[in-house]
């Protein structure tokens, strides 16, 4: 994976939670890019911080902005590229409303959060496929196949959720017998979690894959934002 990332700046545009919670799970998601994703990933990790100030957008940094209302109608977030500027966004009001927390489980701000961060990382421009032994292209998205697992970091004593997401080994069928995800539940490349989902494209046809279990009203926001489906969480 190409290195173009070197910081992430998180901001907090929520009045539905504090700057202390998203400055929490941004020490989460520091933690889990320096010790588990940079690693299996094999590249440097860039810092990912919480500022209550503008970042100025700048080469080699992202912006991921917490938000409550969104601007792709019931969408958890989403990451994207607009003109070289490396943006996400988060949207708390719609976590929160379909059941979701601030900081425990997959549903949850910070798992999002952690979520856009990593794809980002992994794809910062939005742009990239990986071909399996089928035929398909499937979009370069490093927590969407996982998106029901997460796990916690602790931060200061408190326990923070962030996503499962999965290694460079998932995107090629020659690595069978690799680690394919970070909680090591995938047994084979290519396939999902039971709560995951792929953008898979077959001869310039795009669709989404669903895993078993994935809730419908998620699977509904997939379906009826096609191509965002890419990018959306």
């Amino acid at each position: 994976m190409a290195q173009t990332i070197t910081k992430v700046f998180v901001v907090n545009a929520s009045k539905r939670v504090t700057n202390h919670d998203i400055d929490l799970a941004t020490q989460a998601v520091n933690h889990q890019v320096r010790d588990h994703f940079a690693p299996l990933w094999g590249i440097k990790a860039p810092a990912v911080v919480f500022t209550t100030a503008t970042p100025t957008p700048a080469k080699g940094t992202a912006v991921i902005t917490v938000y409550d209302t969104p601007d792709v109608d019931g969408a958890l977030g989403y990451h994207t590229e607009d003109s070289g500027v490396i943006y996400g966004k988060v949207f708390a009001g719609v976590i929160l409303d379909n059941g979701g927390t601030v900081h425990t489980g997959s549903v949850s701000i910070s798992a999002c959060l952690s979520h856009e961060v990593l794809e980002t990382l992994g794809d910062p421009r939005v742009q990239l496929w990986a071909s399996n032994d089928h035929g398909a292209q499937i979009a370069y998205e490093v927590c969407d196949p996982v998106q029901g697992d997460s796990y916690d970091v602790v931060v200061h004593g408190t326990s923070i959720a962030v996503s499962d997401f999965v290694t460079p080994a998932w995107f090629d069928d020659q690595e069978a017998g690799e680690q394919l995800n970070y909680l090591s539940t995938v047994t084979k490349p290519f396939t999902l979690r039971k709560d995951g989902y792929v953008v898979r494209m077959v001869e310039g046809r795009v669709t989404n894959v669903f895993g078993e279990a994935m809730p419908a009203w998620q699977k509904d926001l997939k379906r009826k934002h096609g191509r965002i489906s890419r990018r959306a969480a």
